[in-house]
């Protein structure tokens, strides 16, 4: 039952067969269900009218309003029976059903029980709120400041003893398990990740998987072997048998004489150029089996800079920011991260200059200060001091 003060907004789960989503009303007093894609809630049924019901609140109370025709294709039922008045409260599920058929039940509506917020900041419990927010807005559960993240990212329902996640149609995607979803009911052990931040969802608690720190990687073995040009059958072997360990939060270099394999090694740690035997581990995990959900924390650096020479530096920074971070950030906010980028490689009092009149090192560091204005947990770097001076400290 919705009888709640009047500030209070509907969670409603929606039930199309065996397939689900959840609508939050927020700040919304009226939600329109059809078929139609205009409705608020869209049930993809030709049985539908365009628009059936509306589910309006009214003095703190929330009451459906059956729009249906007479000779319509579906009946609306409220608690398992057809309402005697229209409009009816909203006081148990709303049930679309195929007119005169049982059995054939289009969609079902219901309120998610509503739980009390309690803040704990020492662990997410998500029994302990009906729905927890996670994304980069102040009003957010659980906050990821990175401009990759959108206001409100993604959101998980409590309902019934089990845990629902549902991706906010967020720029750059949620992922669970390495897959980029739309909605999921979560089991023990779900990886979650989004762009910098990860967690696991385990007994309905949602635990936090990466370091502010950074990303621990494990090298573990790895070899690569290629296909000889002049000799189909036969392997080249480019690395063989390398292991080794980055600690959260490190620097470290490759050093080797040319040709060594260098290059090779940073793209099978990046999965560039995979390996093609052992294993590569970001924090525990295996990194070629959850490539996807790491693509929003990784920053690359390739030895050839690649970049527009007409723009000016401060252009070619807001051009590649805006493909990068999310759609709704204000320009003040996006070239804040802008400087900050352009501050961090020390180019600032050259902004306006053209990336053509640069010499060979800063173009370099133009290409680190894109990059960064992704704010990456680990950014690998091909040859980064080449044209560099000697001094330049990054």
């Amino acid at each position: 039952m919705a009888k709640k003060a009047e500030k209070d907004n509907l969670i409603l789960k929606i039930q199309e067969g065996e397939l689900f989503k959840f609508f939050d009303t927020d700040t919304r007093s009226k939600v329109t269900v059809g078929s139609s894609r205009l409705c608020d809630v869209c049930i993809k049924s030709q049985m539908l009218q365009s628009e059936q019901v509306s589910i309006f609140k009214e003095e703190g109370e929330w009451y459906v309003d059956d729009r249906t025709p007479v000779d319509s294709r579906c009946e609306v039922l409220i608690g398992g029976k057809r309402p005697k008045r229209n409009p009816a409260k909203f006081d148990g599920t709303l049930v679309l059903r195929r007119a005169g058929d049982k059995k054939t039940v289009l969609a079902e509506i219901s309120v998610v029980k509503r739980i009390n917020r309690r803040h704990d900041k020492k662990r997410i419990d998500l029994t302990e709120r009906t729905v927890t927010v996670v994304g980069s807005g102040s009003f957010c559960d659980v906050r990821v400041e990175n401009p990759m993240v959108d206001e409100k990212h993604f959101f998980i329902v409590y309902d019934a003893g089990r845990c629902y996640i549902e991706d906010n149609r967020s720029l750059n995607g949620t992922y669970v398990n390495n897959k980029k979803i739309k909605r999921a009911l979560l089991n023990d052990y779900d990886r979650i990740s989004i762009p910098s931040a990860a967690y696991v969802f385990y007994n309905n608690k949602l635990l936090f998987s990466t370091s502010a720190a950074g990303i621990q990687i494990d090298v573990v073995n790895i070899s690569k072997e290629v296909t000889d040009k002049k000799a189909r059958s036969r392997k080249v072997s480019l690395v063989n048998g390398v292991s080794f360990r980055i600690e959260a939060g490190t620097f470290v270099a490759i050093v080797g004489g040319s040709g060594a394999g260098k290059s090779t090694v940073l793209d099978c740690i990046n999965g560039l150029r995979p390996a093609t035997d052992g294993k590569i581990y970001y924090d525990t995990n295996d990194y070629y089996e959850n490539i996807n959900s790491y693509k929003g924390v990784i920053g690359s650096v390739p030895q050839k800079d690649v970049m527009h020479d007409d723009l000016s530096v401060e252009n070619a920074l807001y051009y590649t920011a805006l493909l990068r971070m999310r759609s709704n950030m204000k320009k003040q906010e996006v070239m804040e991260w802008v400087y900050k980028a352009i501050e961090d490689v020390k180019l600032t009092g050259k902004e306006q200059l053209k990336i053509s009149s640069l010499s060979g090192g800063q173009k370099k560091r133009v290409s680190i200060a894109m990059e960064l204005l992704s704010d990456p947990k680990v950014i690998f770097l091909d040859e980064p001091t080449s044209g560099l001076s000697p001094d330049l400290d990054l």
